[in-house]
């Protein structure tokens, strides 16, 4: 854990999480008709949609549903 730390930057399961928090983000900036944030948050190996949407929010500073309703709005434009 140490030399993990040392060489990345943060723990093994900071790093993790940081990789499932970029994929459910590709997730909802490509969404289809019927992706939901729960699907996402599923998906990237979140449990609980709540506590996905808390990590979520603090890790780039909005809410999964708002960027998942903005890119959708792109779509449509």
């Amino acid at each position: 854990f140490r030399t993990f730390k040392e060489s990345r930057g943060c723990s093994p399961l900071d790093f993790v999480r940081r990789l499932r928090l970029d994929h459910a983000r590709r997730m909802l900036e490509q969404p289809d008709a019927i992706t939901t944030v729960t699907d996402v948050a599923f998906a990237c190996g979140f449990g609980d949609p709540g506590h996905f949407a808390k990590e979520f929010r603090r890790t780039f500073g909005e809410r999964p549903s708002d960027m998942l309703a903005r890119r959708r709005a792109l779509v449509a434009a």
